[in-house]
């Protein structure tokens, strides 16, 4: 009569936990951008500097390099 008892218990307890693990895991952060007050906020009103004009240029370069001439070509 214990065993079944102690396995009932047994069953009840990982129930409980992983109830517990499902609802109070933190939900997952948005991702659209850094938070408020970050020192690298996004100011979409401001336009880019010369310099991050250039960034970006380098950037789009390095994404997609067969549309600025510097992709592989087939031999």
């Amino acid at each position: 009569m214990r065993n079944p008892l102690r396995g009932l218990l047994r069953f009840l307890m990982d129930a409980l936990i992983a109830y517990g693990e499902v609802y109070m895991c933190p939900p997952a952060p948005e991702l659209a951008g850094p938070a408020p007050g970050h020192p690298e906020r996004l100011i979409p009103d401001v336009p880019l500097t010369e310099a991050e004009h250039a960034l970006a240029r380098q950037l789009a370069e390095d994404r997609h390099p067969e549309e600025h001439g510097r992709g592989e070509r087939p031999g």
